[in-house]
């Protein structure tokens, strides 16, 4: 799997974002795991799965207690 960080202008009115480009390398089964609360910090994660044309494919549910958790398959 390669990750890129993107830089993208920020948005107005917005909470502090960062924006990663990953490509996976085979189908399968994934799981994208933010680390917020466990690390010290007080944030809440919200972590949005899209595809290459920007189609949001999966979310993780923000009134959860965990820290941003997306399990997504890859054909």
């Amino acid at each position: 799997m390669t990750v890129v960080r993107k830089t993208l202008p920020a948005l107005k009115g917005s909470a502090y974002r960062d924006f990663f480009e990953i490509h996976i390398p085979r189908a399968g089964r994934w799981l994208f795991l933010g680390q917020g609360r466990s690390a010290g910090s007080g944030a809440d994660l919200v972590l949005t799965l899209r595809d290459s044309k920007g189609a949001q494919i999966a979310a993780s549910d923000i009134i959860a207690p965990d820290e941003g958790i997306i399990t997504n398959s890859f054909s």
